[in-house]
């Protein structure tokens, strides 16, 4: 709940901010970047209201596995394996690099957390407590590397979300998929495809381009 009080302030924010857009196209410089900072972080940070998990980095990843979903209509989870037949390797290559900084400094979180919890059972079990500096140390490693592993994520989201943009045409063309002529019927056709891909169903799957003999 209390992300979803965050997300719906960001949201109203938000809304005032371009209604003041609508009514005022000359707004003072202040409101313009606060305005691009909060778009910004509803963006990067959050994914759609239904999506919205407890944790920062869960939205923050969850935020770039919506993105293809709501500007192209593929779903991310199915989408991604098929993506990945046509990205070039030395693309893979980064996004496997800024996944596995991500990975690390999660991992140095979740380190620091565990250390600090048995530091606290050994002091209980022992009732002394030695060496107090080291609490706060580890406690500050583990807040520290969670804010890392935030700013990795969203590297590794942006490179995932450009691969979106960047190659999606290429696995259309890999597919033998009818080239759509409208913006719609493209979102239209990749829509179906989620849904053919995920439910199993032949009835949806679009469209190819058959060699006419």
């Amino acid at each position: 709940w209390v992300t979803r009080r965050r997300f719906a302030r960001l949201q109203a924010r938000a809304e005032k901010l371009d209604e003041e857009a609508l009514q005022s196209p000359e707004l003072a410089d202040y409101l313009k970047d606060e305005r691009r900072e909060v778009l910004t972080k509803l963006a990067q940070r959050f994914p759609d209201e239904d999506w919205i998990l407890p944790t920062s980095l869960g939205n923050i990843i969850r935020a770039f596995e919506v993105y293809p979903r709501i500007m192209y209509g593929l779903e991310d989870i199915q989408g991604w394996d098929r993506l990945l037949a046509v990205l070039p390797k030395s693309y893979a290559t980064l996004i496997d690099d800024a996944k596995s900084r991500t990975d690390f400094w999660l991992n140095l979180t979740v380190l620091s957390f565990l250390a600090l919890l048995e530091y606290a059972g050994l002091g209980i079990y022992a009732r002394h407590f030695r060496a107090l500096w080291s609490a706060p140390l580890m406690a500050a490693a583990a807040l520290v590397a969670y804010r890392l592993t935030g700013g990795a994520a969203l590297e590794w989201g942006e490179l995932c979300k450009s691969a979106y943009d960047v190659f999606l045409p290429k696995q259309l063309e890999g597919a033998h998929f009818q080239p759509a002529k409208t913006k719609d019927e493209d979102y239209e056709q990749w829509r179906k495809f989620s849904q053919a891909i995920i439910y199993r169903r032949r009835d949806l799957m679009p469209e190819r381009q058959y060699i006419s003999h």
